[in-house]
């Protein structure tokens, strides 16, 4: 009898192996589907053309007042290159896993233009995180002497791009990283 439960043992444990290699290939699959929605540097050079696209789409649709125009104030990057994410900023599980390109930005409109920008903006291929969102309602301008622009609102917020690391940054930081 000792050998029929020597072999059960290992039946068992043969079925454990089977069953933790079934989740770590799921695992691994989940991780990949993941990191597909992720931004590249390529993503990073086409970012401002397609905000542009989508300003000025928005400007063609006339809403709210057809004279006021929607305008990319300002768009600025606040490091020349992607970081590697450090900290516990986007979750524990995904420190030092990407990198992450933060540019400020401001656009100028009326409220149906910033609604329909922000509504676009999340439909952009890459995942985008929107940080630091304020609105602030503008005072009223003289544009001609006969059209008063009232309702203009300057959105600021900081758009976060997380970056999947190319397969070098990612050795070299399992490198240099502790095992836990």
């Amino acid at each position: 009898f000792p050998s029929h439960d020597r072999h059960e043992q290992k039946n068992q444990q043969a079925q454990q192996i089977n069953l933790l290699q079934k989740r770590l290939n799921l695992s691994q699959q989940q991780k990949s589907q993941v990191l597909s929605l992720m931004g590249d540097e390529k993503t990073l050079n086409n970012l401002l053309l397609s905000i542009n696209q989508i300003i000025e789409f928005t400007n063609s649709q006339s809403l709210g007042n057809p004279y006021m125009k929607a305008k990319l104030k300002k768009f600025t990057p606040l490091s020349e290159k992607p970081q590697v994410i450090t900290d516990n900023s986007l979750g524990e599980s995904l420190k030092n896993q990407l990198k992450r390109q933060i540019i400020q930005v401001e656009i100028e409109g009326n409220f149906y233009q910033i609604q329909t920008i922000m509504a676009s903006l999340e439909k952009l291929p890459p995942l985008l995180l929107i940080d630091k969102y304020k609105c602030q309602l503008l005072a009223p301008t003289m544009d001609t002497p006969q059209i008063v622009s009232t309702g203009k609102i300057l959105t600021s917020f900081e758009l976060v791009i997380p970056i999947s690391l190319s397969d070098k940054e990612a050795l070299e930081i399992a490198a240099k990283t502790p095992l836990q």
